[in-house]
């Protein structure tokens, strides 16, 4: 996410901690022993800070989002505070498709940024029944 002005590093990190409440599965590791995703053993990601100059924002961005993940240790999202110049300006936010078909994107963005309008996390549960009425 491309910023035209400096955000708040303290609200986007604050966002990011929001999002793995909500989505227990970006919090979670592969089980070495079986096709399993299970909860990381470690501490949450944070929202780590990086910097570049301007000329070198495409390679940075290629770099972070090209380092393997530790499939084993989790999780398996990155969120990184990009400082271009003087200013932070750009939320890169890496997820292992393992955990995330990049479809539900805006989903995403808009729970790290605040910008959702459901009140709780959304519904899912597997083959609920489906109301009488229809």
């Amino acid at each position: 996410v491309r910023f035209p002005a400096p955000p708040d590093p303290e609200v986007l990190a604050a966002g990011c901690a929001r999002l793995l409440e909500r989505q227990a599965v970006l919090r979670s590791r592969v089980d070495p022993d079986g096709p399993a995703l299970v909860p990381a053993a470690g501490p949450a990601p944070v929202l780590r800070r990086l910097a570049c100059v301007p000329g070198e924002l495409d390679a940075l961005l290629a770099e972070e989002s090209t380092r393997p993940f530790d499939l084993a240790g989790g999780p398996l999202v990155r969120f990184a505070l990009v400082t271009v110049g003087d200013e932070p300006r750009v939320l890169h936010v890496v997820v292992h498709h393992l955990v995330f078909d990049g479809t539900s994107k805006d989903v995403l963005l808009a729970e790290i940024l605040g910008t959702e309008t459901w009140p709780g996390p959304p519904d899912v549960r597997v083959g609920a029944a489906e109301p009488d009425d229809q």
